[in-house]
């Protein structure tokens, strides 16, 4: 994939694998997105993909530092209880 900018996201995931799988990629990166796993804990977003031909050495300009996915605000919808007084 080339030229991905991935911004302000809300993920939610169980797994501890990595949310990107980098392969002969170009211009990606990442900034303010909320990754919330109450599973396991997450220790590396992303990994390049070393299986042949997708070699790292294929891959330029990668910009997905580990605090482009630790920001923190809630999820785009909650749910909430609503209590109704009719007089």
């Amino acid at each position: 994939m080339n030229n991905l900018f991935m911004t302000k996201n809300y993920i939610a995931t169980n797994n501890s694998t990595p949310l990107i799988s980098i392969c002969n990629s170009r211009n990606i990166t990442a900034q303010d997105n909320c990754v919330v796993n109450n599973q396991t804990k997450i220790n590396q977003y992303y990994i390049f993909d070393r299986i042949n031909p997708c070699l790292m050495n294929f891959s330029s300009l990668i910009d997905l530092p580990p605090w482009a996915f630790n920001s923190s605000f809630p999820p785009p919808i909650s749910m909430t209880k609503k209590l109704f007084l009719i007089h």
